[in-house]
């Protein structure tokens, strides 16, 4: 515990002194060949020599419409593990560098659950919200201990000594807006990278499917996120040629509307 602490107080510290001297953002579209989102407006995925860049932009959300708000950026640099990754200059200058597959993921929201388990990896999860999830072999591992539980929260900041124990090699976040997150810039500091993910952001549910393809590109598992609605495809037909148990996550947990 006391190690933890130490730890703890160097990342306040360095998040609440790294105003100056931190290197600012890259503003500015990146350069590269665009991996097309169809539906999604809350991210842009570009590709060049070998890795991607990930845009994410929200602002505070207005329910039933498209966000609101002065509109806020967050750079990722998606570079696979076996790869030197670019510098973090010039229009990467502020991104975040993860490695990619990302083999142990974090998360503080039931609908990445849902993201995981449609992409089949489950097994990758290492922190949760908590018990109250849809699967019932994930919510049993929860109760076994074998997944550490951070605590829900759209704008309340995880555990941080069960996120630290898991030992993520990503944090999948929501959040309404990143200024808002006080505890983002600390999470950082500790060495974790931060996802935010602005599912709620989405003024259309098939911006929320996209986010699947964008966890995909994360994992691995890109194939198989760009096969559950088709690669441009204008309408999403999980069921069709699809397990049932893929439409039923993905209903279940908001990405796809029921029908009748």
């Amino acid at each position: 515990m006391r190690t933890l602490l130490a730890v703890l107080a160097t990342a306040l510290l360095v998040a609440g002194c790294g105003g100056e001297s931190a290197q600012p953002a890259a503003t500015g579209v990146a350069e590269g060949r665009e991996i097309p989102m169809r539906h999604a407006r809350t991210f842009r995925v570009v590709e060049r020599d070998g890795y991607r860049i990930v845009d994410l932009k929200a602002s505070v959300v207005s329910w039933g419409g498209e966000a609101v708000g002065q509109e806020q950026v967050q750079r990722l640099v998606l570079v696979p593990r076996e790869q030197t990754p670019p510098p973090l200059t010039g229009d990467l200058a502020g991104a975040t560098l993860i490695r990619t597959p990302v083999m142990r993921i974090a998360s503080n929201a039931a609908p990445h659950e849902a993201i995981a388990k449609v992409l089949g990896i489950t097994d990758r999860l290492v922190a949760v919200g908590g018990v109250k999830s849809y699967d019932d072999a994930l919510r049993a591992r929860v109760r076994a201990g074998e997944i550490r539980q951070i605590g829900y929260g759209w704008h309340s900041p995880p555990e941080l000594d069960a996120l630290v124990a898991a030992q993520p090699d990503i944090l999948l976040m929501a959040m309404g807006d990143m200024k808002n997150v006080g505890a983002k810039p600390r999470i950082e500091a500790l060495g974790i990278p931060v996802v935010p993910l602005f599912l709620d952001n989405e003024p259309d549910y098939m911006g929320r499917v996209d986010y699947v393809r964008l966890v995909g590109l994360l994992t691995g598992r890109e194939k198989r996120g760009r096969r559950l609605c088709g690669h441009g495809g204008i309408q999403c037909r999980p069921a069709k040629g699809r397990s049932a148990r893929t439409a039923d996550a993905l209903r279940d947990l908001g990405l796809v509307r029921r029908r009748g």
